[in-house]
């Protein structure tokens, strides 16, 4: 009786290791924001035939970089939910897959899931300085510089002695110029601003003089 368990058990295992997991199915991410603390939660599905996985591994980019690594500091999820605190305040492209482990009688991973993406919007942004403000022409012109890589940055508020008079919805456009005729003190700051509504700090005070 004892040799025909140890056989059962033997032809068991063998089929077990035989056997591919299947990848994890329906991936999703979605960004929260809970206790002003940000996050990606991941959600996906044990397959309804899958009974050799017991846990999971998460797999990630880091960005700017796009390769998806397993992410170690996750370890072994049992669950079919994770929730990726972010600790990057800028908008970032996110990758993600996940994959099936099963630990006994050795260890085995699936293949990938699919791999879902979700774009981070910006919680903060940098400073803005304004490099130059001049009058020449009849028109006063500002030119300004800022980091052409953040994802999210939709334009730039221009302000006049304190007050918004214009709105640049053109990241990439980093010179402003207007016609002003009459003589006098003008004070310009500028502040970048994002799809989500996030605002830089103001620029420095620019002062022109028309005379």
């Amino acid at each position: 009786m004892k040799k025909v368990l140890l056989i059962i058990l033997m032809a068991f295992n063998y089929v077990a290791m035989a056997q591919e997991l299947p990848p994890p199915k329906g991936l999703s991410a979605s960004f929260v924001v809970e206790n002003n603390e940000r996050y990606i939660l991941l959600n996906w599905e044990k397959d309804a035939g899958d009974t050799l996985t017991t846990g999971y591994n998460i797999l990630t980019n880091f960005p700017p970089k796009e390769d998806l690594l397993i992410l170690g500091k996750a370890g072994v999820v049992y669950k079919t939910s994770y929730k990726y605190k972010l600790t990057n305040n800028r908008a970032a492209k996110y990758r993600f897959a996940v994959m099936g482990l099963q630990n006994f009688p050795r260890l085995k991973r699936s293949k990938p899931s699919e791999v879902v993406e979700v774009l981070v919007p910006s919680s903060s942004l940098p400073n803005i300085e304004i490099e130059k403000a001049y009058y020449k022409d009849g028109a006063i012109t500002l030119i300004w510089d800022y980091d052409a890589f953040i994802r999210d940055v939709k334009g730039y508020h221009v302000y006049l002695n304190g007050q918004l008079i214009e709105t640049i919805e053109k990241p990439g456009q980093m010179l402003w110029t207007k016609n002003f005729e009459e003589k006098g003190k003008y004070i310009f700051e500028i502040a970048a601003i994002t799809t989500s509504g996030v605002l830089s700090r103001k620029s420095q005070k620019k002062l022109v003089k028309i005379e």
